[in-house]
Formats: C-alpha cells, structure tokens, sequence
C-alpha cells in the first residue's frame, strides 16, 4: 500500500506535489501549534481559576470562621454570667426576677448579633427558655433533648461548643422551625464547683450563610457545598440548577480531603469538576468551591474555533495564489518539454525563448546551445565514420607488418636451433613471446598468468644480457592467475629496477617481483638493491598531473603512462606506493581491485 501510494505521488506533476507537500506540512504545522495552543490556554486558565477559587474559598471560610468564632464567644459571655449562672442553680428557676435575667441576656444576644435567630437555654433544674428572631416558636423538653445524638455528643465536648446542623432527621430542639438553621450547642458547668447546669444553644439560619457567598463568585454553573464533620450536606447552592449529590459523589470528594485546605478534580455528575476546599477550625466544617471544567473551557474552545477559521481562511487564499504562481512557474518547464518532445522526433531546429533569466530561463538557454552543439557534433560523427572506415582499411594493412615481423623471428628461431646456437634461440623465443604477448589480440586487459610469462621473458632476455650481474625470482599465488588486469603494467617498474639497480650499480643486481592476495585485492610488488630514488623524483613520478615533457625521458613517461591507465581503470581504486632512499634500494608496492569473475587461461 506505501509503495502504491509513494508511486501515485512520484507521478503527480511537480505543481501539484508541491502543494501536497507544503498544504501537508501547513495542515500539520497548523494542528500541532493549534493543539499545543489550546492545551497550553486550557491549563493557564485551569491554573488560574483553581487558584481563585481556592483563594475565593479560603475567604468565606475565614469570614465564616470568624462568625463562628463571635458565636463562642458571645456563647460563653453568657454561661459564665453569674445571673445566670444564679438562674440555673435557683430551686425556683421561674419567678419574675430570673425571667427578667434571662429575657435581658438573650434579648441582648439577638439584638447585638444579627446572625443569630434563634436562643434556648435549658438548666438540669427545670428552668427551660427561648427567643426567636425569625418567626420560629416552641421548643422541646430537655428530657427528649437528653435523648438524641447531639446532646451525647455535647457532653463529649464538655463545654466546648459543638457545631450540628438542623435537619429533618436531626430537628430536636426547635417545635416550629421556619427556617433551615445551623446551632452551636455547649454544656453549661458551675463556675465553683464544675457542676453541669444545663445546656445552651444558638441558632443560625443557613441563609445567613449564604450571604457570605452568593453575592460574590457564585455564576452560572458554579457551586458551593458545605459539609459538616460527618461530610453531610449543610447547604448546597448552585444558581444554574440544583444537583442532588449522591453517596458516591461525596465519596469522591472525600478522597482529595489530604489536607486542612487545597484543591483537585473529581467527576461530578460525569462532569470533570475543579474542587477547591478548606476547613472552617471552630465547627471542622469543610467548604468547597465547585467549577466545571466545561464552564471555562469553553472560552478556550471558542478561541480555537475562532484560530482554525483563521486558517482554513488562509489555506483557501493561499491555494488560489500558490496555482497562479505554480502555472507561471510551470509554464516555461512545459513549453521546454513540448521542445523535447520534437527533438526527440528528430527535429533539432527547435528552439525556445524564455522572457525571464531567472533558473528556467538559464536552462532554457543551455537546452539551446545543447541543441546547436549536438547539431554540430552530428555532423562531426557523420565526418568520423567515414574516417573511422579510412583507419579500420590502414589498420588492417598494418597488420601485416606484426605478423611478418612474428614470422620472422620464428623462421630465426628455427635456423638457431638447427644451427645448435641455444642463447640466440632463446633470445628469439623469448622476443618473439614478448611481442606476441604485447599484441594481446589488440585486447587492454589482460591474465594476471600472461603478466608474469611477459615478465619472465622479459627478464630472460635481461639475463642474457647482465649475465651474473642479475639474480631474480618471481613468485606469484595461484589464487591470482585467472584474474583480468590492465596489460603491461608491471614490466615498467621492472625495467625501472634494471635501470636503477644494475645498470648504475656495480653490485650484483637483485630484483624480487611478488603477487598475492590479500583483503580481497590483489597486491603487487617489484623490489631490488639498487641505488634507489629521492623523494622528488617519486613524486615526479607519481603525480597524474605532471607533463610529459617535465619527466625524465622515456622511464618517466612510462610510470606515468601506467598511473593514466589505473586511474582510468580503477577510477582511484587502487593504491602505487614507491618506497626507496638513495643507496637503499627501491621497492613498488601496487594494490589494484579484483573482478568478480575470474576468467580461464588459454594458449
């Protein structure tokens, strides 16, 4: 499927792949910074939000802390009075004067504080009262007091003030509630003795509470819920609408409680809700600040909406003035492949005329000499041919030479042989191989097996000539025999060690020639005890580059020659090391490459 598809690309002209390609990368670059965008808006305005909201809820419950905290006190101000104190310890609690106590202290309570709605005090004597700032009347005995939670509960407390919230389960006081309400309940002990007197409680209406929030950060969707030490639901206000939380909400929210105050994320009606909470320190009460995450994400995904129309905006402009610029750009490419197209069918006069010199009219102008120079060089070959012909008819003539002169030195042989002269016929012989082995068949390459015979006659005809002057061996691995080199390119340095070593020196001439094979190449060396060559003459001899003219005679343009010819066979695959010093001899080292195939020696 990949190789279906990278195929259908490569064969789109080259105006659209480009707008495959860029409108690819745009759409690409585009989702990535859009979506890097809104994740990175959605999380600063989540890491904003959450920390108002946790600041937002500490707030209201340090205000409601400190309300708390006016209610203890006031709360203690008066079981501590010593009239009342009196009023309870009285055994006729209820003449006028400890009414009249009673009704001035209370009465003193609700007016002083507002928050307050509702006050009760009940003495172990008997004595039982109540005022009420809301409409509320009637409250109950002690002894049904006595046997509820709550009063178990304050004994617990042993005068500290307990904090309970007033529902219809919990409703143990008040006969006649009007008002949903909060209490603070404490013991009331004998100052002297620590006695326990009775007990006191104040009412709060929880829409008092509300006040100290729904004014200020409740909107839309945002919820507060305050919750008692048990996590029971005091008061739950949302402006939008009205959830009823389940056993299995709160229980989510109970886990994110790790600390007195802080804030996380709980799913809420399978709503992911940010949950920001603190703990009032008087009544142990939590308050917590619910905001969907819905309600300020959708400012984010406004904004991205808002982004991905810019683009797709941008994308359709860019779409109308990329296919007027790429028809303009590749107008000029067609127009030079219709030119093509004809000279392809023979036709070369074809030419065309760009308006521009800008890349395609530079290559308009190139295509226009290419076509005037291969109408040149057509005409060129037509005249080679004919002159190739004229040379293949001489070479043939010529032919005639090599085979007479090879004929001869046979016929020379043969009268040595019968005339018993044994050096001049293997001088012969060895002449006559020599020549036919340099023919070669006209073929360049040649066995790595010819190569070696060519140079042991060679060096036959040399010993014939030095005598005991010159010593040498040949030693070459089987394994390297059947393989194709250039021809002639070891007989050179040979005769370069003859000339070096024997013929200038008055020592006995040694000269080593060796072929193995080794790293899957073959290696050549040629090595004597001559009197050796100096740098400078090395590198004379062994920069392509030099002139003809700046070498030394025929042996310099010998080595040069061969170095053309590796290189042109090898293309620089192949290493030519001259190691040598003056008075130390002189050693050829050549690394030529091997072919694959390796070819069978014939006669």
């Amino acid at each position: 499927m990949n190789n279906k598809i990278k195929t259908w690309y490569m064969n789109l002209s080259i105006k659209y792949k480009m707008l495959i390609f860029f409108y690819g990368m745009i759409i690409i670059i585009s989702t990535i910074l859009g979506f890097y965008s809104y994740m990175l808006s959605s999380n600063n305005i989540e890491s904003e939000i959450s920390e108002t909201s946790f600041m937002d809820v500490r707030q209201i419950g340090n205000s409601m802390d400190s309300l708390q905290n006016d209610i203890n006190d006031l709360s203690t101000f008066t079981i501590l009075n010593k009239e009342v104190q009196s009023v309870l310890k009285s055994n006729d609690p209820y003449n006028s004067e400890n009414i009249d106590i009673c009704k001035q202290m209370i009465d003193h309570l609700l007016i002083s504080k507002n928050s307050i709605s509702f006050v009760s005090i009940y003495g172990d004597n008997g004595f039982e009262y109540y005022s009420s700032a809301d409409g509320s009347s009637g409250i109950n005995s002690l002894y049904l007091i006595k046997q509820s939670t709550i009063y178990k509960e304050m004994l617990i407390q042993k005068g500290r003030p307990l904090w309970v919230l007033l529902n219809k389960e919990n409703q143990v006081f008040i006969t006649n509630n009007k008002n949903p309400k909060v209490a603070m309940c404490r013991t009331i002990y004998d100052t002297n003795n620590y006695n326990k007197l009775g007990i006191m409680v104040l009412y709060i209406n929880i829409s008092y509470l509300e006040k100290f929030y729904t004014d200020n950060i409740l909107n839309n969707n945002r919820s507060l819920l305050l919750l008692d030490n048990n996590n029971q639901i005091i008061n739950y206000k949302n402006f939008n609408s009205r959830y009823d939380f389940t056993g299995n909400d709160l229980n989510k929210i109970e886990k994110i409680f790790k600390e007195p105050s802080g804030k996380g994320t709980v799913d809420i009606a399978n709503k992911q809700t940010m949950v920001s909470y603190t703990r009032l320190e008087n009544s142990k009460w939590r308050l917590l600040y619910l905001i969907p995450k819905s309600e300020f994400l959708s400012t984010v995904k406004s904004i991205f909406n808002v982004t991905l129309a810019v683009i797709i905006g941008c994308l359709l402009i860019s779409f109308v003035i990329y296919m007027y610029i790429s028809s303009n750009l590749t107008s000029p490419i067609k127009k030079l492949l219709k030119a093509m197209e004809k000279v392809n069918e023979g036709d070369f006069r074809r030419k065309i005329d760009f308006k521009y010199n800008d890349e395609i009219g530079t290559l308009g102008k190139q295509y226009n000499e290419m076509i005037d120079n291969i109408s040149n060089l057509i005409e060129k070959v037509y005249k080679l041919q004919i002159k190739e012909k004229e040379a293949e008819l001489k070479a043939l003539q010529a032919q005639i030479n090599p085979h007479f002169l090879y004929n001869t030195l046979d016929t020379i042989f043969w009268k040595a042989e019968k005339a018993k002269e044994k050096d001049i016929s293997e001088m012969v012989y060895a002449l006559s191989k020599i020549f036919r082995l340099t023919l070669n068949n006209g073929d360049e390459a040649t066995l790595v097996r010819a190569e070696k015979e060519f140079i042991e006659y060679y060096l036959l005809l040399q010993k014939n000539r030095y005598k005991d002057k010159l010593t040498y061996s040949i030693e070459m691995e089987e394994e390297i025999l059947n393989f194709k080199i250039p021809k002639l390119i070891l007989q050179p340095f040979v005769e370069n060690a003859i000339i070096y070593g024997t013929e200038k020196d008055d020592e006995q001439s040694l000269i080593t020639i060796k072929g193995v094979y080794k790293n899957g190449k073959i290696n050549f060396s040629i090595e004597d005890n001559g009197i050796g060559m100096s740098q400078e003459k090395i590198q004379e001899l062994l920069n392509i580059s030099s002139k003809v003219d700046h070498l030394e005679g025929k042996r310099g343009y010998a080595i040069y020659n061969i170095n053309q010819r590796l290189n042109l066979c090898y293309n620089n695959d192949y290493e030519l090391i001259i190691d040598s010093e003056m008075g130390k001899g002189t050693k050829i080292l050549l690394i030529i490459p091997t072919e694959i195939e390796k070819f069978e020696w014939r006669i």
